[in-house]
């Protein structure tokens, strides 16, 4: 019972979002005409997308980084053997 005194706000939110989802998904698979609807739905989930997004593209960064580092060690060690 704690936690969701703690935590009440956020679930309240979290909650209006996913009902929010699920209209919009409802709305867009049936067709019916609500431009008006679609706008308050998208400028909700915009920085839910834009905080989401964000990470997969730093994790993604930081994968590729680490792969060039990978590389860029075995060529130095090849150089080395080289120089020696």
């Amino acid at each position: 019972m704690f936690f969701l005194r703690k935590y009440k706000t956020a679930i309240f939110i979290v909650t209006l979002l996913i009902m929010a989802l699920i209209m919009f998904s409802y709305n867009l698979k049936y067709g019916a005409d609500g431009s008006f609807f679609k706008k308050i739905v998208l400028e909700a989930v915009a920085p839910v997308q834009k905080v989401l997004s964000a990470s997969v593209t730093g994790i993604k960064d930081a994968w590729l980084r680490y792969v060039l580092l990978v590389g860029i060690k075995e060529e130095n060690k090849n150089l080395k053997n080289k120089i020696n």
